[in-house]
């Protein structure tokens, strides 16, 4: 399978929060990044944009998954919750439970065998091939938290500053990227919007700032006839695929997403919205939702994406 996709650099940390300022996601969810495209489309070509925009997304034939990092030209994707190998060791379990990515050659293997062999590579928080960790100099932190110390905020009418920390992810010498179904262009089009906006929380304040590095073709290898699959983006199903969550096969992670509306037209908390994991595990097929999470009287739709970026995944024996 070929599957295009679009890199950028990161230019300054992220703070990619998971419900408060003192926490930072290690990746940019798919949700997150929609948000920032659709906000790009408003304010450089206006409101009546963003509709034509949004609509590519919303019919399904456009689809963006989650960004995830290239370190030393290997594509790492997020941790499936596969079942282990009878023989593993106990020892790998653990350290699988702690990984964040998995390298691209140990996905495949992965999704075509749909278990965690008892073979496993595991180092800084990658789970990857023997030859592909070599390649990775990972005697650093190439991702990393930082708290950084404190800014000051005034309130309204008051000296008096208030003083808070803030958490960022920091990437040390990877690029990130995203995987694109559909209209790769519009897509493009919005990242390279971004390069003068930034993407996540506080770019007021200079963080999420990136470059627009190129686009790509990216062949992975997968399984040809499986009931099940994964998703490369956050997803909340319909109504009517609930049944996707019920079979003996499926593992999943389940979130609440927020947030805070950053708009030219006012700011105010976003509705929360329940949604799975990357790497979550469900009978085929899925499709997901895309909803409109703004507040009453809010003067225009925040769109909540959280359609599902599907890959098959064998079942194991």
């Amino acid at each position: 399978m070929e599957i295009k996709y679009l890199e950028i650099k990161p230019l300054s940390p992220f703070h990619l929060g998971e419900g408060g300022l003192d926490t930072s996601s290690k990746y940019i969810h798919s949700d997150t990044l929609f948000s920032a495209m659709v906000n790009a489309i408003r304010i450089n070509k206006g409101r009546d944009s963003v509709e034509d925009f949004v609509s590519n997304f919303r019919d399904g034939n456009t689809r963006i998954s989650s960004v995830f990092p290239k370190l030393e030209g290997i594509f790492l994707f997020p941790k499936l919750l596969l079942r282990f190998d009878e023989d593993s060791d106990k020892r790998d379990r653990k350290m699988v439970k702690k990984a964040m990515f998995v390298s691209k050659m140990m996905f495949e293997r992965l999704i075509n065998e749909g278990k965690y062999p008892k073979d496993l590579h595991i180092k800084k928080g990658i789970i990857g091939s023997d030859n592909e960790l070599k390649k990775i100099e990972l005697g650093r932190d190439w991702i990393k938290s930082e708290v950084l110390e404190r800014f000051s905020r005034v309130s309204s009418g008051n000296e008096d500053h208030s003083l808070f920390n803030i958490a960022t992810t920091i990437y040390d010498s990877a690029n990130l990227y995203v995987l694109v179904k559909g209209k790769i262009d519009i897509v493009e089009e919005s990242l390279k919007m971004l390069e003068d906006l930034g993407i996540g929380g506080k770019i007021s304040s200079g963080m999420g700032q990136i470059k627009f590095v190129g686009r790509g073709n990216l062949e992975l290898n997968v399984p040809k006839s499986t009931d099940y699959c994964t998703t490369l983006s956050l997803f909340t199903p319909r109504r009517n695929e609930l049944n996707c969550m019920l079979d003996k096969g499926v593992a999943y992670k389940f979130v609440t997403r927020g947030g805070w509306i950053s708009s030219p037209d006012g700011s105010t908390v976003k509705r929360g919205v329940g949604c799975f994991l990357e790497g979550s595990i469900f009978k085929q097929p899925i499709d997901g939702v895309l909803v409109d999470v703004s507040p009453k009287n809010f003067p225009h739709e925040v769109y909540k994406y959280l359609k599902a970026f599907v890959l098959p995944v064998m079942e194991s024996d």
